[in-house]
């Protein structure tokens, strides 16, 4: 009811995610692809525990901008707004909406409609736009059929570009498909880009093979793994410390996971800390480099951090135990010589992206890292028989390779 917003509806797609408990679930799966963030308080309420949560789990998805709504303003005095607005500053301090524009609003009223809709309007051409040149990916949040089309997906397409007729892959199942027809907001289109919601008509698949929380996906471009090794951080409001072995809630994209978080440089990760950690899953998951994930207690259900991940290394089942490497000093890593993301300079030493990144790794387990050149045509051979820990590389890991690294399962799932 009340005042409506009509901002770019051509090219613009929006996820309502309401603040109660019970639906931060459906909130987790909503706020995976978007850009930017409309906190919404109810002035005659102020700020709630939920809203402190929802503010934690946009900044641990990397949402960069927004705005705030005291919303309902026609039921409180002014004095009151300034309070609730003197709590909204407080709460938003050190965020991403942190200056982000406060703007008052009743949907009765029509108190601040025209505002809102010019400010949304100005953040929406401002944001930065997303690649289509990457791999199609659509995390699936909807399954049904419609009458004489057969199966149909729908979900925000996080990256890269689909087209009808385009060849499909459901993961983690592997299933096969293509893209029959594709809609955008109701509309029959030929392309759907990365950031817009999307509807997609699949061939040759039954209702009962697909599943909220798989991801439609170009053939090839994911692999699903059971274990990730990610940057693991516990948010300062956390009212718990997670212990090594820790049971979890991992939230993706629109799936959600148990996991076991092994800790790999201590034995509990305190609120406001960060720390290098596995998280072992009880089935597989398909992620890429760079994803972000949501973290939440086993029990009582309630969030206490996230993950970047997962990093681009590879352990084997023996060397992936800390107190081997760290027992030995020394984390042999293989890397390839690919400038200008990896190369050595004039004196020998290993720099670049990569190269700093298992430096890093190293340093948080009090060992030195060792490098060592991998042929990347030949990267089965130069695994086979070299005392290799971990593989920090974009290479391709096919079943040779981790076979050669003595684990069948890859702990790492960049495999551009």
């Amino acid at each position: 009811d009340g005042a409506k917003l009509l901002i770019a509806a051509d090219c613009t797609a929006y996820a309502y995610a309401a603040f109660h408990e019970k639906f931060i679930k459906n909130m987790l799966a909503g706020a995976g692809g978007i850009d930017l963030a409309m906190l919404v308080i109810a002035a005659d309420e102020g700020v709630m525990p939920q809203t402190v949560e929802h503010l934690d789990i946009l900044s641990l998805l990397g949402v960069q901008g927004g705005l705030v709504v005291l919303a309902k303003a026609e039921l409180v005095d002014d004095d009151w707004l300034e309070l609730v607005r003197r709590q909204t500053l407080e709460l938003t301090e050190g965020t991403f909406l942190e200056g982000a524009p406060i703007l008052s609003v009743s949907a009765v009223t029509g108190q601040g409609i025209p505002e809102l809709r010019d400010a949304l309007y100005r953040l929406v051409q401002e944001a930065r736009e997303k690649s289509a040149l990457a791999p199609f990916r659509l995390p699936i949040d909807r399954v049904f059929s419609v009458d004489g089309f057969g199966t149909v997906v729908t979900g925000t397409l996080t990256e890269g570009a689909v087209r009808v007729g385009d060849a499909v892959e459901l993961v983690p199942s592997g299933l096969q498909s293509r893209v029959r027809t594709l809609q955008v907001h109701g509309e029959s289109v030929d392309a759907a880009y990365a950031g817009q919601r999307a509807a997609l008509n699949l061939t040759n698949l039954q209702k009962t093979e697909v599943h909220r929380g798989d991801a439609a996906v170009r053939p090839g471009s994911v692999r699903p793994s059971r274990m990730l090794d990610v940057r693991l951080r516990c948010l300062e409001s956390a009212k718990r410390t997670v212990l090594n072995g820790s049971q979890v809630h991992l939230y993706h994209g629109t799936s959600v996971h148990l996991a076991k978080a092994v800790l790999l440089d201590r034995d509990e990760l305190r609120p406001g800390e960060s720390c290098l950690a596995q998280l072992r899953l009880t089935e597989p998951m398909a992620v890429k480099q760079g994803d972000r994930f949501v973290i939440r207690f086993y029990s009582p259900v309630e969030t206490i951090g996230g993950a970047d991940g997962p990093t681009d290394i590879l352990l084997t089942e023996e060397e992936s135990d800390v107190a081997y490497i760290q027992d030995k000093g020394t984390l042999v890593v293989g890397i390839t010589n690919f400038e200008p993301m990896d190369y050595r300079d004039a004196s020998g030493e290993w720099i670049g992206f990569d190269a700093d990144m298992a430096k890093a790794f190293a340093e948080s387990l009090g060992v030195e890292a060792e490098f060592v050149e991998i042929n990347w045509d030949n990267k089965v051979l130069e695994l086979d028989g070299k005392n290799i820990d971990c593989v920090w590389n974009g290479m391709t890991l096919t079943d040779e390779v981790t076979a050669a690294m003595g684990t069948s399962t890859p702990y790492c799932t960049n495999y551009q």
